[in-house]
Formats: C-alpha cells, sequence, structure tokens
C-alpha cells in the first residue's frame, strides 16, 4: 500500500512520446530519469491530432503534473517506419502510418541519393522532427505557452546500437518561432546525410 501512495504522488517532469516497436525504450535509462518521466508510446512514435489518447495524457502531465519538458523520440532501423515506406502494412497500420507516406514523397529528391539502410534512418530522424511539430500544436502545449510555462519540446533519435540519444536540433519553447525552428532542423538534417553521401547540398 505504501508503494501504491509513492506512486500515486510522484511529481513528473517529462513527457515521453516513444515508438512501440522501441525495445531498448526504458532499459538504458538511469532509474531516476524513468522515475520522473511518463512514457507513451506508439507505432513510430505518431502524434497524430485525432489520437484522443494521447491528447488526453498529455494535457494532464502538463495541467496536474506541471512538466517541464517534452520529448519525441525516434529510433533508427524502425521495422515500422520501413513497412510504411516499403507500403507492406496491414490496413489499420496502414492508415496510422499514412502521414509517413507525406513525408517520403515531400523528401523524395534527397532521400533518393542514400542508400537504403541512410534512406530508412535519416527517415526515421524526418518522422522525428515531423511528430515533434504536430505535437507543438497540440491544444494542450499551445494554451501552456500561451501562460508563459517553461515547457519545452524536442526530438531526438534513439541509436539502437549504441544507446545514444541524438539531438536532432529541434527545441522548441514558447517564445520559438515554429516554422523558422522547423525548417532549420530539416535543413540541418539534409544537409547531414547529404555530406555523409557526398551529394553536393541544394
Amino acid at each position: 500500500m505504501d508503494d501504491l501512495h509513492s506512486t500515486a504522488t510522484m511529481q513528473y517532469r517529462s513527457f515521453w512520446i516513444g515508438c512501440s516497436d522501441d525495445a531498448c525504450l526504458e532499459s538504458g535509462w538511469p532509474s531516476e530519469i524513468r522515475s520522473e518521466t511518463v512514457i507513451h508510446t506508439s507505432l513510430a512514435n505518431q502524434m497524430p491530432h485525432g489520437d484522443l489518447g494521447i491528447l488526453a495524457a498529455l494535457e494532464w502531465a502538463i495541467n496536474v503534473h506541471n512538466i517541464e519538458r517534452i520529448v519525441i523520440c525516434g529510433h533508427y532501423r524502425c521495422k515500422v517506419i520501413e513497412a510504411a515506406a516499403k507500403g507492406d502494412t496491414g490496413e489499420i497500420v496502414g492508415h496510422w502510418l499514412s502521414p509517413l507516406k507525406k513525408i517520403v514523397a515531400q523528401h523524395q529528391e534527397w532521400l533518393s541519393e542514400l542508400s537504403s539502410e541512410q534512406r530508412l534512418d535519416a527517415l526515421c530522424e524526418l518522422n522525428a522532427v515531423y511528430q515533434a511539430l504536430n505535437t507543438s500544436k497540440s491544444a494542450a502545449i499551445q494554451a501552456a505557452w500561451r501562460k508563459n510555462r517553461t515547457i519545452s519540446l524536442s526530438a531526438v533519435i534513439n541509436d539502437l546500437s549504441t544507446g545514444r540519444l541524438r539531438d536532432l536540433n529541434f527545441v522548441l519553447t514558447a517564445g520559438s518561432d515554429l516554422p523558422k525552428e522547423f525548417e532549420s532542423a530539416i535543413s540541418l538534417l539534409k544537409d547531414r546525410w547529404l555530406v555523409l553521401t557526398g551529394s553536393p547540398t541544394l
């Protein structure tokens, strides 16, 4: 009973949106970080505005637990994103992952310059940034930022081979210029991948 009371009165600091297919989601975290983080997972760490479950959890974390940061975390070699890119999904999963098709189409020109493995990993990074963008537009976050709440939102990628997180250069706060920050993050991401291939950046 004491353990239940401790859990009920716990003060969380972070809200983490990860991928259901990320087997290393929690195993590499220090216990003190896990204990202060609300973790929500979905296939390919999607953040659709029609998903009332994640929107309710996010609103609760912001208004009740007064969280200070929100992290959207993808992971390299994501089998879910690979299946979506190939169109190899079932009807319901295919509908859930339909936003990924738009991301692929929008960035197809430079993604085609990469090897198949690089293309998958770049798409995993792109997806994390796009889902962070979607998250930033949610009603709960917008309301908190209008009140100048000190909540940061960022996109990262989990490298399962090393267990380390890569910062994707997309961090938003109440005063951020969202379109400018998004464009900058996408540009940096694209340039980094094209440099790795030796292709000239546009």
